[in-house]
This record gives C-alpha cells, structure tokens and sequence, in this order.
C-alpha cells in the first residue's frame, strides 16, 4: 500500500521512548483528522451527487467547501507527523501531491458547471476517498505499533 502515511516511512522502534509517546499522541491527532476528512468527503460525495443531478452553482459551492475542509484536515495530519519524519534519517522525501484534487478539477466546477464536469469531479472526490481509507488503515497499524512500543 502505497500510502504518504505508509508504515515504512515510519520506523517506531528507532526513536526513544518519550518521543514515542509524543508521536503516539500525534499519530491520534493525525487519525482524528483523516477521519474528520473521511467525513467531509463523503458529504462533498452526496453534494456531487445532488449537483449531477442538477445542483446548480450554491450546491457546487457546498460541495467544493466541504471538499476544502477535507484538504485542511488532510494537510493537519500530514503536518503533525512532519515533525516525526525529520527526527528521523531513514524516512523518505514527503509526497506532497498525493491528497490534491488538481486545478482543473477545482476552476472547471464553478466554470464548467454541468454533468460532465460534475461527474469528473465526482471521479476525484472518490479517489481521494479511497486514498484516505488507505491512510487511516496504515495510520491504525502505526497507532497500534506505537502503543505497544511506549507499553
């Protein structure tokens, strides 16, 4: 699973133990906003539905602000555990683009607002869902790994 959240780029038995308990509290803050996206996107996800259907622009905007608050909470996760990848030397570069939606999907929505456009939207708004669950499982397996290292 190739996840910006992946276990590898974590090696939880390397770092000391009062950091580890540091990073376990982190790594809760961090899976509390993943889920707290997990959410935002699936209403986003019933607002494309409704704008398919024939929202029309105030339902595009519903949508796209639910859409902005699930990157925030994507972008605070993935800020709370920067910290713990520059503690450590073995991790790898930070995949930045990896939770975008991409400008064309974000300009052709309000510009574009027809069922074409709202149905590739719709396509993003369900691949950012996936990658999310994906992260939120790799992020359960380093909670459960940090635990028993601080334990």
């Amino acid at each position: 699973m190739d996840s910006y959240f992946s276990r590898k780029e974590y090696d939880v038995k390397a770092v000391c133990i009062r950091n580890k308990r540091e990073m376990v509290l982190e790594l809760q803050k961090a899976l509390t906003n993943l889920r707290t996206a997990k959410l935002e996107l699936e209403s986003a996800r019933c607002w494309g539905v409704v704008d398919i259907v024939g929202g029309g622009i105030f339902v595009t905007m519903i949508k796209r602000i639910k859409m902005e608050r699930a990157l925030d909470n994507i972008r605070m996760a993935m800020r709370r555990l920067q910290k713990f990848r520059r503690e450590n030397d073995n991790t790898d570069c930070v995949h930045q683009n990896f939770f975008r939606m991409g400008e064309f999907a974000s300009s052709s929505d309000y510009l574009l607002d027809n069922p074409i456009t709202d149905i590739y939207v719709q396509t993003k708004i369900n691949n950012l869902r996936k990658r999310v669950d994906e992260a939120i499982v790799s992020m359960e397996y380093l909670m459960k790994e940090a635990e028993v290292a601080v334990s």
